[in-house]
This record gives C-alpha cells, sequence and structure tokens, in this order.
C-alpha cells in the first residue's frame, strides 16, 4: 500500500508538471481560437449589413419592370378627371404608418385649396409579407380613397421605386399637375406659403427643381452606415447637387422625362441623390425658392417659424397635432412682430 500510494502520488506530480508546462499553449490556443471565432463572427455580420443593404431590384430591368407594370393594387378612384391640381404632394409612406397617415389627413393634407389653387395629396406604398396588414390598407383606402401601391417590397433600399411610381401615377391620371411635391410621412407641410411661393416662381428657372439643396456631398463608404454607397454604385468621389428625399419640388413636366431617363441610370438605393443624378442629365439644376431657410429639419414647437417655412422635417404624429392646432390660432401678428425684433 505504502508503495502504491508513492507511485500514485508521483504520477500526479508529473501530470501537474506536464501540464504546467503546456499551460500557456492550451491559454494561447483557447485565447486566439476566440480572436480568430470574433473576427470570422464580425465579418460575417458586416457582410450581412452588405447584403441586407442592397436592393431588392438590381439593375435598369427591374425600373422597368415596375414602371411597365400597370397593374396598381391601389389606386385612387377619384384622380384628377374633374380638376387639375396646382400641386400634388406626393407621401413617401410604408404600410404600417397608419397613424402617421392619419394624423397627416387631419392636419395639412386636410387644406384642398390655398389661394383658390387645388391641391392633392396622396401616398405612396410598397409591399409587406402580410395579408393582415394588406387587408388593412384595403380597408383604410376604401375610406380615404388617397393611397398608391404597387407589387414591390416597402424597404429603404426601395425608396427610388416608391418614388418612381408616384411620378408615374401623376403622369398617368394627373399629367397638367403644375407641380408635384414629394416629401417623407414625418414632415409638416405649410400649404399656404407652398403655394404662395410657387405662384410668385416667375422668375425661377422652369422647369423647377427646389428644396433644401445639398452641395458637394461625398458618398459614405463605411459598410455599416445606412447610407452605405459602394464605388461600383457610385465611382466618383462627389455627388451632383440634389435636394434631400425628405422635402424637394418638381416641376409636373418633369415627371415623365424622369421616368425615361431612370432605366437607364445605375442603379442607386440613395433615393434624393438618385432623381439628382437623373435631373443632371435633364440640365436641370436645383435652385432655391427664394430663401433657403423654407426648408427645415427639427423646428420644434416654434409654431412663428412653421408659419413662415414650407415643410419641416422630424415631425412626429403628436408633435403635428400639437402644431396644427397653434398654426390654426390667431395670432400672424405677434409672429411678425417677433419677426420685426429678430431683424432689428
Amino acid at each position: 500500500m505504502g508503495l502504491g500510494r508513492l507511485v500514485l502520488r508521483r504520477s500526479r506530480r508529473s501530470v501537474v508538471r506536464m501540464f504546467a508546462k503546456v499551460q500557456p499553449l492550451i491559454l494561447w490556443f483557447i485565447k486566439h481560437r476566440c480572436c480568430l471565432l470574433l473576427l470570422y463572427l464580425s465579418a460575417a455580420f458586416i457582410v450581412l449589413i452588405i447584403l441586407l443593404q442592397e436592393p431588392l431590384y438590381h439593375g435598369a430591368n427591374q425600373y422597368h419592370r415596375i414602371l411597365n407594370s400597370s397593374d396598381y393594387i391601389l389606386l385612387p378612384r377619384k384622380n384628377c378627371k374633374d380638376i387639375d391640381p396646382f400641386v400634388i404632394i406626393l407621401v413617401s409612406s410604408s404600410p404600417g404608418q397608419r397613424r402617421a397617415r392619419s394624423v397627416i389627413r387631419s392636419t395639412w393634407a386636410s387644406v384642398t385649396h390655398a389661394s383658390g389653387k387645388p391641391i392633392r395629396t396622396v401616398f405612396l406604398l410598397g409591399t409587406r409579407y402580410s395579408q393582415k396588414m394588406q387587408d388593412s390598407l384595403a380597408s383604410e383606402h376604401a375610406v380615404f380613397d388617397d393611397l398608391v401601391q404597387k407589387d414591390f417590397f416597402d424597404s429603404y433600399s426601395n425608396l427610388i421605386l416608391k418614388t418612381l411610381m408616384g411620378f408615374q401615377w401623376v403622369s398617368e391620371y394627373c399629367p397638367r399637375a403644375e407641380y408635384i411635391m414629394k416629401v417623407d410621412s414625418d414632415v409638416f407641410v405649410n400649404v399656404w406659403r407652398l403655394v404662395q411661393l410657387l405662384m410668385a416662381a416667375i422668375d425661377l428657372p422652369f422647369p423647377l427643381y427646389t428644396g433644401s439643396i445639398h452641395l458637394s456631398v461625398e458618398p459614405i463608404r463605411n459598410p455599416l452606415s445606412k447610407f452605405y454607397v459602394s464605388w461600383a454604385e457610385y465611382p466618383d468621389d462627389v455627388f451632383p447637387p440634389y435636394c434631400p428625399s425628405w422635402s424637394y419640388i418638381v416641376s409636373g413636366e418633369l415627371a415623365p422625362a424622369l421616368l425615361a431617363i431612370a432605366p437607364f441610370m445605375p442603379p442607386l438605393k440613395l433615393e434624393d441623390v438618385f432623381v439628382g443624378l437623373c435631373l443632371e442629365q435633364l440640365d436641370v439644376e436645383p435652385t432655391t425658392l427664394g430663401y433657403r431657410g423654407y426648408f427645415l429639419e427639427n423646428v420644434g414647437h416654434d409654431v412663428c417659424l412653421y408659419r413662415s417655412l414650407v415643410s419641416s422635417h422630424g415631425v412626429q404624429p403628436r408633435l403635428m397635432q400639437a402644431v396644427w392646432t397653434a398654426f390654426l390660432k390667431p395670432g400672424r401678428h405677434r409672429c411678425l412682430e417677433k419677426e420685426v425684433k429678430r431683424q432689428s
């Protein structure tokens, strides 16, 4: 028994010594294996982000597929047969934004005439993989008759398809509209100021392309960014001048011209840049609508500022309802006094 215990004790010591010798190697392997695993996971994540950001419809033939199709899923019954709108406002929406559409209808889109000029507002939609959602949209459209929808997946990468669908609807059903305004669903529009400025736009270049003009903007090359643009998509260092997608205005006659040239342009998921590129090919440059501050972002609760501008971006439904309520209250003279003090 004594000899057996001695042998066992020595065996344990040998194992301990051996483990002490190989321990650094084991730890190194574990450490670097974890690093390699993290590296592989990071690479896979980046590839996934890039793939998810790629448009679901690639190439000019897909623009043809959408634009050559006259099959609308939802189409307003009342178009422009009885009256030619002075301005058609195309609101880029998504199927799940029902509350935003409801608030817009009850606020600035409830104004159908300004300074005697007719205004028409419609919402542009793609599709989602949900029959329940589609049934809800059909019920909404049956009540309000203001949804325009075609069969393409509603996503950020397909915003250009949504905008081109809007221009196509105008060209087919409201071809005599003088102006088209495209806005996002979180934009407040001062329709009275909009019409006022467009009626006074006789000295501006024609056809008109206006908004908050972005100059010398460089593409974002970071694959993790929502606004990532690869060198293959756009090989130049700077974008041409363009108006951001949340709010811009074009002359009505530009709609068919944009539709004609779009299928021959390289596909680009940045809708506002794509429109700017198309208009550059048509020799149409963006111009200011008298004052750059007519298109602002994140105005907050400053009602006097809302009274002076054309549109404001970043206005969520609750704020939009509150601003509209205050907007309709008498008090324009106080805003004028405030402006005089600001300038003095």
